[in-house]
């Protein structure tokens, strides 16, 4: 996992593109991976825009670390669960999927959903354009979705502590102050590409609900809901398959017209509960059983029976430490057991 505190992106393309919505979902999913979705609703005019989507984690090279989500999105169900609203029609382009999806909703503007092309990546740098889009859709909004497989256990900068454990995301978008290296070498006039010009950024963070907020800005907090666990798998079925219905939360933030975005949100979880009450017992239980042989040891008598010199007590302790361990052992057991059969 990355320690960085400071999870920045940055969105550049190589020629003036209108980008009217950023969506960014991290999916922080116990005893699995964490996952990252990327939207990008925008227009141009002329030929198609190559986009650099810069990361603040390492994505492996291999083409399963991402997919362009343009098929999952023709699913009308999935599209209300994405969009919020309802879809009216999901016409395929040229009657096949694979080349995107003209999607028309009730209240907002009709998308053309558009899958990436040329997808390439280099540690940090994630390269894509779009097909050139059906005539009758020119002049309107596009729409790519990336699912991005980074293979780190969540996104956030994780601190434990004795009684407390803190998930703590700063996410920032496009932030001038500080440019990486990489990105100044893509910008003009040595590069080819620019910052993009972001009307909105929406970010979602969605955390297992046993961890409850400790802080977000009120002025970018529109939406607190549990998740809609079996609507989500529908979507994407193989990467959230380990997901419990009723076991997490989705936090919503939203900025508009500002020339970088920036969210912050701290999660933490409190420790003491039945786990630690039972790893106090098991060691006070270990502790007295090291005082007790050590007291048997010394009063030990070779010529008489051991039945009659060993304590029933230590039976019964040993009964309850052996329990309490295989309590404690449980969900890794479980995990382990899941491993296999997959």
């Amino acid at each position: 996992m990355n320690q960085e505190t400071n999870k920045a992106f940055f969105l550049l393309s190589d020629q003036s593109t209108d980008i009217y919505r950023f969506h960014l979902c991290t999916w922080d999913i116990e005893h699995a991976d964490a996952l990252v979705e990327v939207g990008i609703e925008f227009s141009f005019k002329g030929r198609q825009p190559k986009f650099k989507l810069i990361l603040p984690f390492v994505l492996s090279s291999e083409p399963s670390s991402i997919t362009s989500l343009h098929r999952n999105l023709a699913d009308t169900s999935n599209c209300k669960f994405i969009f919020n609203d309802i879809v009216t029609n999901a016409a395929p382009i040229g009657g096949d999927d694979r080349n995107g999806v003209e999607i028309e909703f009730v209240e907002r503007d009709k998308l053309t959903v558009l899958p990436a092309t040329e997808i390439e990546i280099r540690s940090q740098v994630v390269s894509f354009s779009v097909p050139a889009p059906p005539p009758e859709s020119k002049e309107k909004n596009f729409y790519i979705r990336l699912l991005l497989r980074p293979h780190v256990n969540t996104l956030a900068y994780e601190r434990a502590g004795i009684a407390k454990n803190a998930l703590i995301y700063d996410v920032k978008l496009n932030e001038k102050r500080n440019l990486p290296d990489l990105v100044h070498e893509l910008l003009a006039p040595r590069g080819a590409f620019s910052l993009c010009t972001i009307n909105r950024c929406f970010c979602f963070h969605i955390v297992p609900n046993s961890f409850d907020i400790s802080f977000v800005a009120q002025t970018h907090l529109k939406n607190i809901r549990g998740l809609e666990v079996s609507a989500f798998q529908r979507y994407l079925p193989e990467d959230l398959k380990t997901l419990r219905e009723g076991h997490y939360t989705i936090v919503f933030n939203k900025q508009e017209g500002q020339n970088s975005f920036s969210f912050f949100t701290k999660f933490s979880k409190e420790h003491i509960g039945s786990k630690q009450i039972v790893f106090a017992i098991i060691a006070n239980v270990f502790c007295s059983l090291l005082f007790g042989v050590y007291a048997l040891r010394i009063s030990w008598d070779p010529k008489r029976p051991l039945i009659e010199q060993f304590p029933y007590e230590y039976l019964v302790a040993g009964i309850i430490l052996v329990g309490g361990m295989g309590y404690l052992g449980r969900p890794w057991a479980k995990r382990i057991k899941g491993l296999f059969r997959s």
